[in-house]
């Protein structure tokens, strides 16, 4: 099940969601003149060829290169279609000039940055992200984690965090240096991955902000005030607050939670002390050292 939207393996249509037959006779022809002609050459129509595009772990399934070139391109025309496009003079782009991102004269209809995936693939990558907005390395193996649970449970190709974080990229046109690329008119793939960029900066920020605010915040020191003090401060404040108070109380506040951490860690300190007496007492009272007994502050 897609974990945004609702998608279930099974819902989507078959001919936008179906990549283990293809849907034309044309693509099948193509896959077999192909191999014909590797045969002709001398070139083994299995043999492997280096695809850095692709980050789908394929290894020891017993599946040929030929297979995954042809699912390959029926993969694509369902990105494609399965995002309303038509197929024109420039494949599935829309007419010349291929406006929606796709070069014009190319016959698969693959939309920039998508190959290899489905569309039902490229929204729950979507969806994972929006969901818990990764923001270092440890973020997207975390998020691959969920996201290969989800492609186990829809027969889909499990793949890595740093894998998936380079098919954003991709997808949202952005290069090696984080800078998006212009382009006139962007295709709704390509807008959902840059809005989920989006929301990957907004998090980072966020958090960059609350370090920020963490380390620059001012210690506020009440002279040594007891607990009974402060408590009565607070609630004073409390019944005649102010909207021109709220830095003031909130000082107070974290004056509060500081003091009682401090308060929980002395007494915590005193439990350790008096196990640490009882042993001693145990064993004879002379063999207990200055540092057993000092009391850590």
């Amino acid at each position: 099940m897609d974990p945004g939207s609702g998608i279930h393996a099974g819902q989507l249509s078959e001919e936008n969601m179906s990549y283990a037959m293809p849907d034309s006779d044309a693509v099948v022809n193509a896959g077999q003149k192909r191999s014909a002609s590797s045969a002709l050459e001398g070139e083994s129509p299995n043999k492997k060829s280096k695809n850095d595009d692709d980050d789908s772990i394929h290894e020891g399934n017993g599946y040929s290169q030929q297979h995954y070139e042809d699912n390959s391109l029926i993969q694509d025309q369902n990105v494609a279609r399965g995002y309303g496009m038509q197929k024109g003079d420039g494949g599935y782009g829309g007419g010349e000039g291929g406006e929606y991102g796709v070069s014009p004269g190319r016959k698969t209809g693959r939309m920039a940055g998508a190959k290899g995936y489905s569309l039902q693939e490229i929204q729950a990558l979507f969806s994972f992200i929006r969901q818990k907005p990764p923001v270092d390395n440890s973020d997207w193996v975390s998020l691959a984690m969920r996201y290969n649970r989800w492609a186990k449970e829809n027969k889909k190709s499990p793949r890595t965090g740093r894998g998936l974080k380079d098919k954003l990229r991709k997808v949202a046109m952005v290069s090696k240096e984080d800078k998006l690329k212009h382009v006139a008119s962007l295709t709704p793939i390509q807008q959902d991955a840059r809005d989920c960029i989006k929301c990957i900066n907004i998090e980072t920020s966020r958090l960059v902000d609350a370090n920020e605010k963490e380390e620059q915040r001012p210690h506020v020191d009440m002279g040594g005030l007891g607990d009974g003090v402060l408590r009565d401060r607070t609630n004073e404040m409390f019944a005649t607050f102010q909207p021109s108070q709220l830095s003031e109380l909130a000082d107070l506040l974290r004056t509060v939670l500081h003091d009682a951490r401090q308060t929980s860690q002395r007494l915590t300190n005193i439990e350790q002390m008096m196990e640490t007496l009882k042993g001693a007492g145990d064993c004879g009272i002379d063999n207990l050292s200055e540092q057993d007994g000092k009391i850590i502050e």
